[in-house]
């Protein structure tokens, strides 16, 4: 799966608030040398594992480099897996799992099989303390874990107008209002080629209007997905959930310090995720001053989202008022978004039910 395409996912789980499912991995033996760590990468890659040495800070200790194999389903796989891979590097291998906020180790492997353990006390990994720094200031300045989009699903009410500018000078505006259950959304074609649009969903019915035509009964379901993406957690990219994710994803326990970046007029702290194999690589980089996210990359640059002009909307809310996104180089969007409103009056007409 794409990275950016797993994002659109997790977002769905965080905002649903079901809990993500246990995920387990392996690690050799904590190196003081990084070509030790090579030499066990290279060994498992020759057994058939997909292995790569991870930079990891110790307290009291400094750099140690670790063999790491991830991806794992299971824990009856895992533990087969440590087997193989710890009879390949010839050193342990120790199996560890983290469901949502939850870190353990699971088993310590030596080559022939797991050994018997006691109470296996749960583990955090170690961060580099920079990265630590500068993500625990982000989320913060996202509204922390329970902020964002946990913050729009909360509200009674949500009033969200933006426009669109696609490829071809398409520009579309949106206006999408919720209040309680019931949804509606409006398109205009302010400039190119397109048609108008007007979708309903009140008491759990669905109604979709195109161009001039009538208002026409449609799946409530199909209503409700497309509506999703219409919502200020389907248009604002990454941003909403980033607080929720960065607490419970566990890909930000592995994020490394990189080269400073510019974003606009903004040098910006970069933290790198270098993917795995189920997730491919992720950049953020971080306003310094304000602790914002500017810009997060996925796929080494194929799809970047670029955020500018932030505002507070709510306590534990802020958004970007532009976003910028490319896909492999090129331009394809610019999103700009003039009303973001929560707990607040929606017109009776937006969610009416169409005349029959």
């Amino acid at each position: 799966m794409r990275m950016a395409d797993r994002w659109m996912a997790i977002a769905v789980v965080l905002v649903s608030g079901r809990a993500s499912a246990a995920e387990y991995w392996l690690e050799g033996p904590a190196n003081p040398a990084k070509s030790e760590a090579s030499a066990q990468e290279l060994a498992g890659e020759k057994a058939g594992f997909e292995t790569k040495v991870v930079r990891r800070y110790v307290e009291d200790q400094g750099w140690r480099y670790v063999v790491v194999s991830e991806g794992l389903q299971a824990e009856a796989e895992a533990r087969t897996a440590a087997a193989g891979l710890a009879g390949a590097i010839t050193a342990p291998v120790t199996v560890f799992t983290r469901d949502g906020r939850n870190t353990q180790q699971v088993a310590v492997v030596e080559g022939s099989g797991p050994k018997a353990s006691p109470v296996v006390p749960p583990v955090e990994i170690e961060v580099d303390p920079e990265v630590a720094k500068i993500l625990d200031r982000a989320v913060a300045a996202h509204g922390g874990p329970s902020g964002g989009a946990g913050v729009v699903q909360r509200a009674s009410s949500v009033r969200f107008e933006y426009e669109r500018q696609l490829e071809g000078g398409l520009r579309v505006r949106h206006v999408y209002a919720r209040r309680g259950a019931d949804e509606a959304l409006q398109v205009r074609v302010v400039e190119g080629s397109g048609i108008d649009s007007e979708t309903r969903l009140v008491s759990g019915s669905a109604w979709l209007q195109t161009g001039r035509d009538a208002f026409a009964t449609q799946d409530a379901q199909r209503a409700k997905e497309l509506l999703a993406q219409a919502s200020p957690q389907g248009i604002i990219p990454f941003v909403l959930v980033f607080g929720a994710a960065a607490d419970t994803r566990s890909e930000f326990t592995r994020l490394e310090r990189g080269e400073n970046v510019e974003v606009g007029a903004v040098q910006a702290e970069s933290l790198r995720f270098e993917g795995d194999r189920s997730t491919g690589p992720m950049t953020l980089a971080v306003d310094p001053k304000t602790g914002l996210v500017r810009q997060v990359s996925f796929e080494d640059g194929d799809l970047v989202h670029q955020f500018d002009d932030y505002a507070e909307v709510a306590k534990g809310l802020v958004s970007p008022r532009k976003i910028t996104t490319w896909k492999e180089g090129k331009l394809v969007e610019t999103t700009l978004v003039s009303t973001l409103v929560l707990d607040g009056p929606v017109p009776d007409a937006a969610l009416a039910r169409p005349a029959p």
